[in-house]
């Protein structure tokens, strides 16, 4: 074997192997030759495609970020790089909002500018006349600060005035519609719960004897505000109202107990309200319901 002959891949020369070596080449300078007319590759098995032309690349991947972290785009070449470094200044990512131009990185700086100039940024913001959706007239939607004393645009106004806003709201059943449904049921800031609430209005069969009881035990006189049954009659044209202290719905059907004397209280209609709503404000309504 020591007597074999190796042809040099470049030039076509025979040479002496060397132990160790591929003996491709017969010396360095043919092997610069192919190096620079692309013939050799290096006996690496891994292929990536470049990014630009889709031809194969052999070898390890040299490129880099700025930060030194291995980058994903491989090129097989500068020209493939600098061509699609080009085609990406180039490429359109969006539209400006005041003139619909084509917004990319050679005509605005950086990939989230929304306007192509100040000036169109400007007029943008600039308040633009409209139609009251209410009367119909033809004005500009501006908003004067006092303290500031200055006028700014209120670009999401829809009425011309505060007269037409609430003629608006009032004669608008669609936007009606749409607001009980958004505070119906557990939406509604008063929702104290769902089932366990059905059947509020019965308080059991003793609970005629045991209001009539806590009425005459408070002398029918709110224990709130002083007001007598009298006075209430004549003021609402309805009687004294009786309280749970402890709402009648925690007790989990147990009307007995509910209805203790010391559970409840006489009050009007106007401190029977607030008293209600100072309980919902005070206790977390959806923790302490009895379900199961």
């Amino acid at each position: 074997m020591a007597d074999d002959k190796c042809t040099c891949a470049t030039c076509g020369a025979q040479f002496k192997p060397v132990k160790g070596k591929r003996n491709i080449y017969c010396e360095m300078a043919c092997y610069r030759i192919a190096q620079r007319a692309g013939n050799y590759k290096r006996g690496s098995r891994l292929i990536h495609s470049c990014t630009h032309c889709g031809s194969e690349v052999v070898g390890v991947s040299k490129a880099r970020r700025r930060n030194g972290e291995k980058a994903e785009k491989v090129f097989c070449n500068r020209n493939c790089y600098d061509a699609h470094r080009a085609a990406e200044v180039d490429r359109v990512y969006g539209h400006c909002k005041n003139c619909s131009a084509p917004l990319s990185r050679r005509t605005v700086t950086g990939s989230n500018a929304t306007f192509c100039s100040m000036d169109c940024r400007v007029d943008f913001k600039r308040a633009k006349p409209k139609n009251c959706i209410s009367c119909g007239c033809w004005f500009t939607p501006i908003k004067w600060h006092s303290n500031a004393k200055r006028m700014t645009t209120a670009s999401d106004a829809k009425t011309c005035s505060s007269e037409c806003f609430i003629r608006c709201i009032s004669e608008n059943e669609e936007r009606k519609k749409k607001i009980s449904a958004a505070f119906t049921g557990e939406n509604h800031p008063n929702w104290i719960g769902g089932s366990a609430m059905k059947n509020r209005g019965f308080r059991g069969s003793e609970w005629p004897k045991a209001r009539k009881k806590a009425l005459e035990r408070d002398k029918y006189t709110c224990l709130k505000c002083g007001i007598t049954e009298e006075e209430h009659r004549e003021k609402l044209n309805r009687g004294l109202e009786v309280n749970h202290i402890r709402p009648f719905w925690q007790f989990n059907g147990d009307n007995q107990k509910a209805n203790k004397l010391s559970n409840l209280e006489t009050l009007c209609r106007s401190c029977h309200q607030l008293t209600e709503w100072e309980y919902r404000r005070t206790h977390a309504m959806q923790k302490v319901l009895p379900f199961g």
